[in-house]
């Protein structure tokens, strides 16, 4: 699991063993499609990835050549899936 979603895998798992298992699967499936689009392959991870966990950890984030550059889409949905992972497991 890479950084930028971590404290999520954390929450669901404890949910999990809480016996909250609604809210588990609740916390999971909200979760997913940031996984998603991060995971679709590394040089994704790479660029999308680590945008998901600088906006979440408040970090400016450099790309180093010959990196894949992030698309005008590509930063909007990074952006959006940050400010829906705010508000879950909190």
């Amino acid at each position: 699991m890479a950084p930028g979603r971590i404290d999520y895998a954390v929450c669901v798992y404890e949910f999990y063993m809480d016996g909250w298992e609604a809210e588990a699967e609740d916390a999971y499936r909200a979760m997913l499609p940031a996984v998603a689009f991060t995971m679709q392959g590394l040089e994704n991870l790479l660029c999308h990835g680590k945008r998901l966990f600088g906006e979440r950890a408040g970090i400016p984030i450099f790309d180093r050549a010959p990196a894949l550059r992030p698309t005008e889409v590509g930063i909007e949905m990074t952006l959006r899936y940050a400010r829906q992972l705010r508000t879950l497991c909190h």
